[in-house]
């Protein structure tokens, strides 16, 4: 599909907090730092890198069962908000990340306006837990299981523009 696509909107969401372990939240950072946009400008590419999603500090713990609950929500209302509006300026949305949590936004964001899109997820773990079976309650083993509608309310519900 990247061959079609003119328009590459870059959205970094340097994020960490649904991963067990630091060091998820540098990969924006060196993705670009590798000449993404020089790469993908010497394609024919119109590149518009808008820089990174704000993700706050990690400081809900409260919810054993999902840990940092409440940050990783926000951020990915967020970015849902942000790929709709990429989407609906006819622009392809390259989002750089961050754990896997940042698939519940990415995804919820497109699926506004493409309600049957189809996601190839692959990982060597399917990302399908729900608080309930999650044996870290760490949220980016959730994400595949958000956007099939299993899990968190909240999260399934993402705030989407445009229907809401």
């Amino acid at each position: 599909m990247l061959t079609r696509v003119k328009n590459i909107t870059i959205l970094g969401v340097p994020m960490e907090l649904g991963a067990g372990r630091r060091g998820a939240d540098m990969g924006p950072a060196a993705i670009r730092h590798a000449d993404l946009v020089n790469r993908l400008e010497s394609m024919g590419k119109i590149v518009d890198d808008r820089g990174n999603i704000h993700v706050p500090v990690g400081m809900n713990t409260a919810n054993k069962n999902m840990r940092y609950r409440e940050e990783i929500l926000t951020v990915c209302q967020t970015l849902a908000a942000e790929v709709y509006q990429i989407y609906k300026e006819d622009n392809f949305p390259l989002i750089l990340g961050g754990d896997h949590s940042i698939a519940i936004g990415s995804i919820a964001g497109l699926a506004c306006d493409e309600p049957k899109m189809g996601v190839l997820w692959l990982d060597a773990h399917g990302d399908f837990n729900t608080p309930e079976s999650s044996p870290t309650g760490n949220v980016h083993g959730m994400p595949l299981a958000i956007n099939c509608g299993i899990g968190d309310e909240d999260f399934i519900h993402i705030q989407q523009p445009g229907k809401n």
